[in-house]
């Protein structure tokens, strides 16, 4: 009973690190592309 709850902790460990990692990635990608767009916007509105 101990092994299982330990080993199903574990991959939920896991799980978790997987996700958040995923998630900070696209985090990192939405922030490039606002990074662009702001300025895309700006060359824009600068004409």
């Amino acid at each position: 009973m101990v092994a299982a709850l330990s080993a199903e902790l574990a991959r939920l460990r896991k799980t978790h690190r997987d996700e958040l990692t995923a998630l900070r990635t696209a985090l990192e990608r939405a922030h490039g592309e606002n990074l662009d767009l702001r300025r895309q916007l700006q060359r824009f509105t600068a004409t």
